[in-house]
């Protein structure tokens, strides 16, 4: 029995021809499509940044803040420890301060740092279309506001505690040893936060998200509550820009 193969109509040569015009029209359809899908995420992107500077301008505010009144921190800090030392038998109470919402012996700031742009933007998947750098800049900036913000908690009951040292208490070598070890506590909690508020004010700036520096002078000036309550009380405070040119850029390279 002998089959033979159907032939086209018009011949191979044509048949072929109007194959490859069906490809190259799908490759085309395809390729317009990935353009358009690219160009859709470059838009997200784009709007992803306008929406992360506004979160960036409240952070950064606060970082200056917290980087502003550190000595403060630390001097606020070591009246309290020498304080403990020098009291007899029987606690010198510390003199107690207060605002229009609060009674303390240890003044510091307590902000909400703000994430909920970045967490929104990584949930429906744009975060993953950033540049390799601003990835990772953006990653590393919100890991150290988290910690920041866990630190600020600690702070603010610990603060709560330290209200003790205002009390008349008798002091035997374990209360004595367990009050100096609170403030040392504190101490280094403290300067833990400046540290990572350095960081943060140094990788917005490298992500071009710092606020106009104007803007960070009138927040210091005006709303903080720390900062009016060091200067009023002559305690030393930081040069956030001076601060913030010791921080080295971020490049390329920190992603190795």
């Amino acid at each position: 029995m002998h089959f033979s193969l159907l032939k086209p109509i018009h011949g191979w040569r044509p048949f072929i021809g109007e194959i490859a015009i069906i490809v190259i029209g799908v490759l085309i359809a395809l390729g317009a499509q990935q353009v358009a899908e690219n160009w859709a995420w470059r838009q997200k992107v784009d709007d992803a940044g306008r929406q992360l500077k506004r979160e960036a301008s409240i952070n950064f505010r606060y970082a200056a803040e917290q980087v502003t009144v550190g000595p403060c921190l630390d001097a606020q800090l070591e009246r309290l420890r020498l304080r403990v030392l020098a009291s007899g038998s029987t606690l010198r109470p510390a003199p107690v301060f207060n605002d229009p919402s609060s009674n303390f012996v240890f003044r510091s700031p307590s902000r909400p740092f703000q994430s909920h742009i970045w967490r929104a933007i990584n949930d429906d998947g744009t975060g993953l279309h950033f540049d390799d750098l601003s990835r990772y800049l953006y990653s590393e900036t919100y890991t150290q506001l988290d910690d920041l913000g866990l630190l600020t908690k600690q702070t603010d009951l610990k603060t709560g505690q330290l209200m003790v040292l205002h009390e008349t208490i008798s002091l035997d070598p374990a209360t004595r040893a367990q009050l100096l070890l609170a403030v040392a506590e504190q101490r280094s909690r403290s300067r833990q936060q400046s540290l990572l508020a350095e960081q943060v004010m140094g990788t917005m700036r490298d992500l071009k998200q710092a606020p106009e520096e104007s803007v960070v002078d009138q927040y210091l000036l005006h709303r903080s509550g720390s900062v009016r309550f060091c200067k009023g009380h002559g305690l030393p405070l930081a040069d956030w820009r001076t601060t913030l040119a010791k921080v080295r850029p971020s490049t390329i390279e920190s992603l190795d």
